[in-house]
């Protein structure tokens, strides 16, 4: 699997990737669950019974940025389910917080794996920061990772910091 060079934006943003034929979808919070249930939203996951879905979602909100609810995600996944358009998936959420999207509200009988960076009473915790690793460029000001990607991705590439 090749991971696509992801842009920062000012919202939270929905990297979708069909395992099977490597389509990549960028959405806005606007259109989230649109593009997993195909309404009012022009780009949209068309996926088979037979395909696998990888959902990566990394964003920390702004007090102007778009927003996307648990409730509003889990019905998603659950139309998406009920119309047999997948296999399987697997959902990676980086974000403070990030456990309130599926805590009590994700069925476990719809196969979908999920895993976040934090319990829904957390911070997650950034990662290759100025202050705390010599291995970021003195001229940074701000963190270059975030300890759960960074961790699943160099994990994932063999890649090891040491």
């Amino acid at each position: 699997m090749i991971l696509p060079t992801m842009k920062k934006t000012q919202c939270l943003e929905l990297y979708i990737i069909t395992l099977m034929d490597q389509m990549f979808i960028l959405v806005s919070p606007i259109g989230n669950t649109s593009a997993l249930t195909g309404v009012d939203h022009v780009k949209v996951l068309n996926t088979k019974s037979n395909d696998t879905i990888f959902i990566y979602m990394s964003g920390h909100a702004m007090p102007d940025s778009g927003q996307i609810w648990g409730d509003d995600l889990v019905n998603a996944l659950k139309k998406k389910h009920d119309a047999l358009a997948y296999k399987k998936m697997v959902i990676y959420i980086e974000s403070c917080y990030s456990g309130s999207m599926f805590e009590g509200i994700l069925p476990n009988n719809i196969n979908i794996y999920a895993t976040t960076a934090s319990n829904a009473h957390e911070d997650s915790y950034g990662f290759y920061c100025p202050d705390y690793s010599s291995n970021s460029p003195p001229f940074f000001t701000t963190c270059l990772g975030d300890l759960y990607s960074i961790s699943w991705m160099e994990d994932r590439y063999g890649l090891v910091v040491k």
